[in-house]
């Protein structure tokens, strides 16, 4: 967790998202930044593109009808990418075991990455 000036802060924000999803919001645990989301944003492009070529090629469409498709898979792609990712890690690879979960220990590390702000703290935390 980076920017966080204080633990307090993020014992206080790890205690509402026990209480979220106790409370049924599983999503607030949903990440952007999963492997998942990325992985199923690329295998749906594969499959719409996939699906648009052998359907253009049997057809012997022109290249007008070519050039729309392309563009009907690109904004296809932008419209579901997020939904269809969030659904398969949802799905798939979520665990809403939280009922004894808590953080072991907080410590400070030192920042790897340009865009993280200091502090970076490390957060481990024991699901049981």
């Amino acid at each position: 967790m980076c920017g966080v000036q204080k633990k307090e802060h993020l014992l206080e924000a790890f205690n509402e998202l026990i209480k979220e999803v106790k409370s049924g919001n599983s999503p607030v645990i949903i990440s952007m930044r999963c492997g998942t989301n990325i992985a199923a944003a690329q295998g749906l492009g594969i499959v719409l593109l996939s699906i648009s070529t052998v359907l253009l090629l049997v057809s012997q469409a022109d290249r007008m009808v070519c050039l729309i498709a392309l563009g009907l898979n690109v904004l296809l792609y932008f419209l579901l990418r997020t939904r269809f990712g969030n659904w398969i890690q949802s799905r798939f690879f979520l665990s809403l075991s939280f009922s004894n979960a808590r953080i072991q220990s907080i410590y400070r590390v030192e920042k790897r990455r340009f865009w993280e702000r200091n502090p970076v703290f490390f957060v481990k935390t024991v699901i049981s």
